[in-house]
């Protein structure tokens, strides 16, 4: 006769907690500078959809992370945040904004310099918001976010090149018969 032996008759079976991969730890520094190590916190992260639009979107976390700080999460417990792209995002529209401006600033001396006609870099100048107006309108209908890399892609070359060339013809013509 053979006795068959399981492992309920030489051990207990039970479902224990998951095996730890990792650990995320951070350390709290203090106004007078003491600094607290907390060795055991939860890492989480949100992630904006592709398409979506950070100035809708991260008005709303805040939003949220407020909710569950002040009214679901238990007492000694809070989300806080240590990475935040809103002073990113609004550097970014800022950094794009002053870019532009300069260019056309910069655009407009260079071509009154070489031109040597006020006329026509004031009308190449202009040009400049009326191109990136109406390629931001495409990049809407598309539905295409107005980011760096868009708004990178329309260079200063590529809206303007055909106006310079336009108008500095139109000068040289118009030089040609006054003489």
């Amino acid at each position: 006769m053979v006795h068959r032996c399981g492992l309920k008759d030489i051990a207990v079976v039970s479902q224990g907690p998951k095996i730890r991969l990792g650990q995320f730890a951070k350390a709290i520094h203090r106004q007078d500078g003491k600094i607290i190590d907390n060795g055991d916190v939860v890492s989480g992260i949100v992630l904006l959809r592709k398409g979506a639009a950070a100035d809708t979107a991260l008005p709303g976390i805040h939003k949220k992370v407020q909710e569950l700080n002040d009214h679901i999460l238990p007492p000694g417990v809070k989300i806080v945040p240590f990475i935040d792209r809103t002073d990113l995002v609004h550097f970014t529209t800022h950094t794009v904004l002053h870019n532009l401006t300069e260019g056309m600033i910069l655009v407009s001396i260079i071509l009154f310099l070489f031109l040597g006609n006020t006329r026509g870099a004031v009308i190449v100048a202009a040009t400049i918001p009326f191109s990136l107006l109406f390629a931001s309108i495409c990049l809407d209908l598309r539905h295409i976010p107005a980011n760096l890399l868009s708004l990178g892609a329309l260079d200063f070359g590529m809206v303007v090149d055909g106006a310079v060339v336009m108008v500095e013809n139109i000068v040289r013509h118009l030089h040609r018969e006054k003489r």
